[in-house]
């Protein structure tokens, strides 16, 4: 097996690995290879130019090629952004759901439980009805019947729910 020219590139330059080196010793054909690149080398830098001639072409080719990669990397980063910014956002929306449905399952506030205590019962009315005798500040959520006035009707059903059997009629 033969070297490479990188491997010979290297060798020239002295980069190149021990077994580089090794082989150049006892490798007729690469030692040859091996001294032509040199001579061209120092004829190059003699001469102060590459010895050949790069057609604008190749220039132009390798230019692209190294844009592209540039770009390549530079998709690769964006995508790992967002793919972060989308796993993220997934987490919010998970525990946004979370809190949705925690809410929906637990039991909500009745609105007839005026002193909130978690039941419905004939102290709710009283409060109701005191609080509308004395002109107390009154919540729009405790018009029960949703007539647009809080009056003795809400007080009358948070009465009539409160003496009500689970399941039957008061």
């Amino acid at each position: 097996m033969h070297l490479s020219l990188l491997q010979l590139e290297l060798a020239r330059t002295d980069e190149a690995e021990p077994e580089v080196s090794q082989h150049l010793e006892v490798c007729e054909e690469c030692r040859e290879e091996f001294n032509r690149l040199k001579r061209m080398g120092e004829l190059s830098a003699a001469l102060g130019q590459p010895v050949l001639d790069v057609p604008e072409q190749v220039h132009e080719s390798i230019h692209q090629l190294g844009q592209s990669a540039a770009q390549r990397t530079a998709d690769r980063r964006r995508f790992r952004r967002w793919h972060k910014v989308g796993a993220v956002a997934a987490i919010l929306a998970l525990c946004g759901l979370g809190i949705w449905v925690s809410q929906r399952n637990s039991p909500a506030q009745n609105v007839a439980d005026i002193d909130g205590d978690g039941r419905v019962d004939i102290v709710d009315a009283f409060v109701l009805a005191k609080s509308l005798q004395s002109k107390s500040p009154l919540k729009p959520q405790w018009d029960l019947n949703s007539d647009g006035r809080i009056d003795q009707s809400d007080v009358d059903i948070i009465a009539q729910r409160a003496v009500m059997v689970k399941g039957g009629e008061t």
